[in-house]
């Protein structure tokens, strides 16, 4: 039997950063992650064909709390990240049938096409709608403070493009929390709303695609990371857990940390915290399945101002939206004379687009881009990656749901979770994350071994997870 300091459970992004943290701080400790399919990077995956870089999960992250950045800088990556081009940074909804602008001022939003003048109308009542103190669903709020039009043509599209999720059900303060503080604080969503959504935050990737990022951390993480060894149960031992695998091994450790998406982990804490893996179970992921597309720039006859477009359920369409990869990142996703784009399916709205085939995906995908771009021609190179374990959501009462998790975890001193199910979604949150569960990972263990592998300005109190990112 195999002896451990630390095992973390899943390869994904969250599993790489915190093993690639804990031995940054640690190089003594001896640390296992473990994958239980082939590759690694979870989501994230990037395809190259014939010039095009054609992404499967993530297209980037926004630089908000650094984090990602921070590994990257630490993994000999900073010259390979890429910003995105402000000066196409614009967004668009298709109604009707046709592309509308998001508003992104006043001038654009008593012209916009997007919303009714009724609709306008009801939205300027906007500063003298009172405040709720109740935790509320994305759409419940916005209908209450922008209108149903604005809610639907405005709100929901951008929060099914970022979550693929259904905003009756989501939850306002776990996934929108910036506009749930500026209620409370009485101040105009209205003016927010048109300062904000009209242009997109500065994005960063990688010249190669997203999965650089994991290809870099896998090279860093040689010896430490076992793919194709599924998690089959744990359960309590002297001095820590012991870990069964699919394979029929058994190993032990003092730490674990469980990085796999929630009900995977529901699954092989079962036995050992059946409580505790209710909780994780009853937190609902959605697939979703994308398709890459590699056009001739001669056969788009739109220009491509702007990010992409995302679709507004009204359309009953199984696209949630069309990303504009050479308006994120140009020069850096097509060939020349190349234009590459992806559109993103399924969601909380259309789960079953996931179990199609890939020339089903695709034919739905080019009659998206025929309708609402006007391109005929055959994609010169394609792409279709499917999540069917997609997106977590994040429900009313997520946030009550994550505290009782942590509160339960108090009974299995050792023991982590992280993953995008808990406390964030994003790439840079999810790493941010992972860095604070290495920290306390590493206080744990330090305090379990008198600190013998660990430096001591490492030996942090276990930090207080956030609630939201």
């Amino acid at each position: 039997m195999q002896y451990y300091d630390v095992i973390v459970a899943g390869g994904g992004i969250s599993g790489l950063s915190c093993t690639e943290a804990i031995l940054r701080r640690a190089p003594g400790a001896k640390v296992l992650c473990l994958e239980a399919s082939e590759r690694l990077g979870g989501h994230i995956r990037s395809v190259r064909r014939a010039g095009y870089v054609m992404e499967g999960g993530p297209s980037g992250f926004l630089d908000k709390i650094g984090a990602t950045r921070a590994l990257a800088e630490h993994l000999g990556l900073s010259s390979s990240l890429i910003e995105s081009d402000r000066t196409h940074s614009g967004r668009w909804v298709r109604r009707d049938g046709e592309l509308q602008r998001f508003p992104s001022s006043l001038s654009s939003f008593v012209s916009t096409g997007l919303v009714s003048a009724p609709g306008r109308l009801r939205m300027l009542m906007e500063p003298f709608v009172g405040a709720s103190c109740e935790e509320e669903s994305v759409a419940q709020f916005a209908a209450r403070r922008l209108g149903k039009e604005a809610a639907e043509y405005l709100v929901e599209p951008i929060v099914a493009g970022i979550y693929g999720g259904d905003a009756n059900c989501l939850s306002l303060q776990s996934t929108l929390p910036h506009l749930a503080s500026l209620e409370a604080q009485s101040r105009s969503l209205l003016m927010a709303f048109l300062q904000s959504t009209g242009k997109t935050r500065r994005l960063l990737s990688f010249r190669s695609g997203c999965e650089d990022l994991v290809e870099a951390l896998a090279l860093a993480l040689n010896g430490y990371v076992t793919p194709n060894s599924p998690v089959q149960d744990v359960s309590r031992c002297l001095g820590g857990y012991e870990v069964r695998l699919g394979t029929g091994a058994i190993l032990r450790t003092r730490v674990l940390v469980a990085a796999t998406p929630a009900a995977n982990t529901a699954r092989f804490l079962g036995n050992m915290a059946p409580a505790l893996a209710t909780l994780l179970d009853s937190i609902p992921y959605t697939p979703v399945a994308t398709v890459g597309f590699g056009y001739q720039t001669r056969d788009v006859p739109r220009e491509l101002n702007g990010f992409g477009y995302l679709v507004s359920r009204r359309e009953n369409s199984a696209v949630l939206g069309v990303e504009w990869c050479d308006s994120m990142y140009p020069e850096n996703r097509s060939p020349r004379g190349g234009c590459a784009m992806r559109a993103i399916l399924g969601g909380a709205h259309h789960p079953e687009i996931v179990r199609f085939s890939d020339e089903d995906l695709q034919r739905v995908a080019r009659e998206e881009m025929r309708d609402t771009l006007g391109i005929t021609s055959a994609p010169v190179a394609t792409s279709v990656t499917r999540h069917s374990t997609g997106l977590p959501q994040y429900n009313v009462g997520h946030m009550l749901r994550v505290a009782e998790i942590e509160c339960s975890l108090g009974d299995f001193p050792g023991l982590f979770i992280g993953g995008n199910g808990m406390r964030g979604t994003g790439m840079d949150a999810i790493t941010r994350d992972a860095t604070l569960i290495a920290q306390a990972a590493l206080h744990t263990l330090g305090s379990r071994m008198g600190g013998d592998l660990i430096a001591t300005k490492d030996l942090l109190p276990p930090p207080m997870m956030p609630r939201s990112a």
